[in-house]
């Protein structure tokens, strides 16, 4: 009986020690897994980044208008970010204004990779461009976009929204090809809204990559609205200098019309005019000042509008983006 339990002894704790060396390879392995693999995903990462920047920079259109957070970049983008803005608006014709506004966009990946969430200030795209900054409305919009596939190069996207308590619906297309050393993209935009019922706006953008570092950009747009005479239209000569990757300055000269343009000649009276109303001239430097969320933007304008007798109006914008997203520039 004794002999009998010495072999059953022997086999069990030679077998649990063999076990547990085995337990420790595993454990060992696995664990040299874990690191090698984490290792090859932070590489795949890495060169991943690195590749997308070069791709990037080599884009310089495109890392100009994510830079920018201008209209252009409003209107084509599906990126997720957040963007806080604070900005002071100073002119010598009128009462300095100020503002802070949000705008953000999310993406429902669960339900469809090609929908988001959107909020965005109407003040926010025309501050950037220059436009009309002196008339435009600072209501908030909050809807849903759906990014359509790509239909014989043209892409769409379609929007569902509240522009404040009014609904809106709209639908934009753009495209884009080459023609020479210019990249052409013209994009046509039809809204819908009870409030200002049917607009639609066409918009064409010429690009030269000039270098590395410089872009020269020439803008042509016209828009329509239901409720208001007249066919409103301008013309945008603009340049942009990026000396580093953090820091971009541009001039822009822009020429806005329109061919039923309403302004008060007195207190009683208003006239149409029918031509170039307002002459603007700016300039723009625009600094990432802290990390890749913080953004400093100075705006000199000198401008000449109708309603002052083209008397000159000099203004000043001052303004902060607090941005909160991955930035591809």
């Amino acid at each position: 009986m004794k002999y009998i339990l010495i072999y059953i002894y022997i086999p069990i704790t030679l077998f649990a020690d063999l076990n547990s060396t085995s337990q420790d390879k595993n454990n060992y392995i696995d664990q040299t897994h874990k690191t090698v693999s984490k290792k090859v995903i932070n590489v795949s990462e890495e060169l991943d980044t690195q590749l997308s920047k070069l791709i990037n920079t080599s884009n310089n259109k495109k890392s100009i208008d994510e830079f920018y957070q201008n209209k252009k970049f409003n209107e084509e983008t599906d990126e997720t970010f957040i963007n806080i803005r604070t900005d002071a608006y100073f002119q010598s014709k009128e009462k300095a204004q100020y503002n802070a506004q949000i705008s953000a966009q999310f993406p429902l990946v669960k339900s469809q990779k090609n929908l988001n969430i959107f909020i965005k200030d109407s003040r926010d795209e025309e501050l950037n461009d220059l436009v009309n900054i002196q008339e435009i409305d600072t209501v908030t919009i909050i809807g849903l976009n759906y990014f359509a596939p790509i239909f014989y190069k043209i892409k769409s996207k379609y929007t569902l929204a509240t522009h404040g308590v009014e609904p809106l619906i709209q639908a934009k297309y753009f495209m884009n090809f080459n023609l020479s050393s210019w990249k052409i993209e013209p994009i046509q935009t039809f809204t819908y809204s009870t409030q200002d019922r049917f607009e639609e706006e066409t918009n064409i953008y010429f690009d030269n990559k000039i270098d590395e570092k410089s872009l020269g950009r020439f803008v042509m747009r016209r828009k329509t609205k239901n409720k208001v005479k007249g066919m409103e239209y301008s013309f945008s000569f603009q340049y942009f200098y990026s000396p580093k990757e953090n820091t971009s300055i541009s001039f822009s000269q822009s020429f806005l019309g329109n061919t039923a343009y309403e302004y008060n000649l007195n207190d009683t009276t208003t006239s149409v005019y029918n031509g170039i109303y307002n002459y603007t001239t700016s300039f723009i430097w625009r600094k990432n000042i802290y990390k890749k969320w913080l953004f400093s933007q100075i705006v000199p304008t000198l401008s000449f509008h109708k309603k002052y007798e083209y008397n000159p109006n000099y203004t000043l914008v001052v303004l902060f983006d607090f941005y909160f997203g991955k930035l591809k520039y």
